[in-house]
């Protein structure tokens, strides 16, 4: 069992605690936003499940009918997380309205017993935060897309949960029903906010979008001090049609390197090999490199 599962599995344990504690809570008090906030924990037990089976199925090895293997399970599984994330937010606005809308016509009811929302909200979440930290780094470490989408996900559930116990603490000190549902409307926009940013990036990389920046930056940096080794030797080294995307934390990369006509055909497939080496030993993630040699045209004015 590798890293990414092992992360995952310790997501949907702890994800799966809080929101038991905030649902028993949340209705003990009768605290729409404490609900709702559960119910947004709610969503992300079956966000975390998915996540599970994607990074799962993401390390299965290429065959013969996914040649380049099921990386990009990983980014498939991000958008589905991203879907449950916006309807929870649309969920959590809904339950505001209602309540609202039973405020101004004087049919809400008191909360009762305040104080254990707001220390079940305190404790969830810096449990949140701490947890999604870890995965976050884990993510990071294995550059793994479904990971970073669960570890944003949880930290919008910690600024949401951090924002009902803000409600709460409010509502103990003024007395004001209405605080409550407002505090829900908060949370809902900045969980739909976090649903719209894992859609978004995770759409750009299944429309290949190219490698960060700076990724890109460092390839051409090790290009380019081969071409220098070679021009030091008076000879011609060059290269152009660089392109990247990116398959889950799998790098795809392909060029064309145009070479000196005086190699040999043996020095330049150890050439290229050297160049592979050399990329594969600047990203800590999987890399597939495709180097198309082409000899260099010399036009001769005469």
């Amino acid at each position: 069992m590798n890293i990414k599962i092992k992360t995952e599995i310790l997501s949907l344990v702890v994800t799966t605690f809080l929101t038991i504690i905030k649902l028993v809570v949340g209705f003990s008090i009768n605290s729409v936003s404490v609900i709702s906030d559960g119910l947004h924990s709610g969503t992300d037990i079956l966000a975390s499940a998915i996540v599970l089976f994607g990074v799962t199925k993401s390390d299965e090895p290429a065959n013969h009918r996914y040649n380049y293997g099921y990386g990009q399970m990983e980014n498939l599984v991000s958008i589905f997380v991203s879907f449950f994330v916006v309807g929870a937010g649309c969920l959590i606005i809904y339950e505001a309205i209602i309540k609202i809308c039973n405020i101004a016509m004087h049919h809400s009811t008191s909360m009762t017993n305040i104080s254990y929302g707001i220390w079940v909200m305190l404790f969830a979440s810096l449990v949140n935060f701490v947890l999604s930290r870890v995965i976050f780094s884990f993510g990071k470490k294995t550059d793994s897309s479904a990971l970073k989408a669960d570890s944003f996900h949880k930290l919008t559930d910690t600024i949401a949960t951090f924002g009902v116990f803000i409600g709460l603490c409010l509502m103990s000190l003024t007395h004001w029903s209405i605080i409550d549902p407002i505090a829900s409307i908060i949370v809902a926009g900045i969980v739909l906010w976090g649903g719209y940013s894992i859609f978004k990036e995770n759409v750009e990389v299944l429309l290949d979008i190219s490698i960060p920046k700076q990724d890109k930056r460092s390839i051409r940096v090790i290009l380019n001090e081969y071409i220098r080794q070679f021009k030091s030797e008076g000879k011609h080294l060059s290269y152009h049609g660089l392109r990247t995307r990116k398959a889950g934390s799998d790098y795809f990369i392909d060029l064309h390197l145009i070479v000196d006509n005086s190699l040999e055909f043996d020095e330049v497939h150890d050439l290229c090999d050297d160049i592979e080496s050399s990329l594969r030993g600047a990203f800590p993630e999987s890399l597939n490199v495709l180097i198309h040699p082409e000899p260099r045209v010399v036009i001769n004015s005469d």
